[in-house]
């Protein structure tokens, strides 16, 4: 599975935002996020993106320099 920005394009193999751990789930570095049932969530906490941006594994998009893509913004290929 390829994950895309749906602005500009730029492709990654795993989504950017599982390179960093989850502070909101326990969801380690290259999981996805689960919910409190322990189950697959349907999108990636938002805590998470913006650590993942904090550390530098996700850059915002150059088409929308005031915002990252959002997980609900990633096309799946």
């Amino acid at each position: 599975m390829t994950y895309a920005c749906s602005r500009c394009g730029e492709q990654w193999e795993r989504h950017p935002v599982t390179r960093v751990p989850c502070p909101a789930c326990p969801a380690a570095a290259g999981q996805w996020c689960v919910r409190p049932s322990g189950h697959q969530a349907a999108e990636l906490h938002a805590a998470r993106e913006q650590l993942a941006l904090d550390a530098g594994a996700l850059a915002p998009c150059p088409l929308a320099p005031e915002s990252a893509p959002k997980p609900d913004q990633m096309e799946l290929f």
